[in-house]
């Protein structure tokens, strides 16, 4: 690749909103200027296992990398990796309140029958999935060893609020791609899967619960409450 290529990679945490900012990257670059990363059985190029291993002739026609892709998964192919190290590399994202992603993905997880987790979860009560979810998440997703602390995320990465991460992805785009989004269309899978059904919210958590869920996941909120806050400074 020549020096000047520029490649962005949306590191796509699970319901922070990211289906919805995908579109942005197509209209951009167009879906085969993109490697796409989840399952390759619901239209991907490749899983993260994949993509570790992807040569750098797969990296030479494409404007971007867009999926589920943790950035330390992303660091762990070679190429990728020399091109971040060149700083030819934007990551950009979206983070989410983390118990608002996670009822989110009780949501999603509860209503829609064709995930095979479905059956388990819709026996399971709201309380319970959240009190057993891995911590800090999204700091997880996000952190590699070059970023080890929030601060050395949001001060490396692009990291947008996802109330903000439209306009904040449009804004980028405009910047650094002199490229228009224009309007985008808000996708909320997991309100498509319940249809008229009633979604759980942050509310029906119980109060002791929450206690307990602030602590664990501190590390999230801190990069979420920071994000809200300079985002788009």
């Amino acid at each position: 690749i020549e020096e000047k290529h520029m490649i962005t990679f949306f590191s796509h945490i699970p319901k922070a909103g990211g289906t919805t900012l995908k579109q942005m990257f197509f209209r951009a670059f167009g879906p085969q200027g993109c490697i796409k990363v989840w399952d390759p059985n619901f239209g991907a190029d490749v899983d993260v296992e994949g993509f570790r291993g992807l040569e750098e002739s797969r990296f030479r026609e494409i404007s971007a990398v867009v999926g589920h892709l943790p950035v330390g998964s992303f660091m762990e192919n070679p190429f990728g990796k020399s091109l971040f190290d060149r700083g030819q590399v934007d990551i950009i994202t979206s983070v989410r309140h983390p118990f608002e992603r996670m009822v989110s993905l009780y949501n999603y997880l509860s209503y829609n029958s064709e995930h095979p987790h479905h059956e388990r979860i819709k026996k399971t009560p709201l309380a319970n999935f959240v009190k057993y979810q891995p911590a800090n998440y999204q700091f997880e997703y996000l952190k590699a060893d070059c970023f080890k602390t929030p601060k050395d995320i949001l001060k490396s990465l692009k990291v947008f609020s996802m109330e903000k991460s439209i306009e904040g992805f449009g804004k980028y785009f405009s910047e650094r791609h002199n490229f228009i989004a224009g309007k985008v269309e808000v996708q909320n899978t997991s309100k498509t899967h319940a249809g008229s059904r009633r979604l759980y919210k942050v509310e029906d958590i119980p109060r002791d619960i929450l206690l307990e869920l602030n602590d664990k996941h501190e590390l999230d909120l801190e990069l979420y409450e920071s994000a809200k806050r300079y985002g788009l400074g």
